[in-house]
Formats: C-alpha cells, structure tokens, sequence
C-alpha cells in the first residue's frame, strides 16, 4: 500500500492525494475569482466616486441608513420610497438625454 495516495480506515482505502488536489483547485479558483470582483468593484467605485461623488456618498448613507436599522419605523420606509422614486426618474431622465445625443 503506498501511504501518499492511500491510508488504511477499517479496512477500506481513502485516496486523499486526488482529493486534497482537487480541493485545493476549488480554493484556489475561489480566491482568483473574489480577487478578480474586488478589482472590478474597486475600479468601478473609484470611477463613479470621481464622476458623481455625491450620489456615491448618498448611496453609502443609504446603505448605512439600513444597515444601521434605520427601516424599523414607517416613516423611513416612507422616506426610502420617495428617494427610490427620486433615484429612477434621474436615472431615466440621464440615460434619456444620452440616448438623444447618440443618434
């Protein structure tokens, strides 16, 4: 019996050389693909926070806002449907106007 790809357990044989490689694939690839979204997500908001600061601060007092259990009253979920409201007639007004002056 040759230890590195097996090991005796009652009788039965366990290969761990093939698993513990095809693990260590998985983790490898999961790390490559978590760095790979960090740079992207860090790309992204480094664009938007020198093009639109102040929509990146108020999303991240938004995000706060409900992290922070801001939602638990009705009056800031009240507030919260406004400001979505608010946020989607900007955004279509925006991609509006760049669609007139694309064509």
């Amino acid at each position: 019996m040759d230890p590195a790809t097996e090991s005796p357990m009652r009788g039965r044989s366990v290969r761990t050389n093939a698993d513990g490689n095809s693990i260590k694939e998985a983790a490898m690839e999961a790390a490559s693909s978590v760095n790979s979204l960090y740079r992207v997500s860090h790309e992204f908001l480094e664009h938007q926070a020198k093009d639109r600061p102040y929509a990146l601060l108020g999303a991240a007092a938004g995000i706060g806002f409900v992290l922070g259990g801001g939602l638990a009253s009705r009056v800031a979920e009240i507030l919260l449907s406004i400001g979505g409201r608010v946020l989607a007639a900007q955004v279509l007004e925006t991609s509006w106007n760049n669609r007139a002056f694309d064509e």
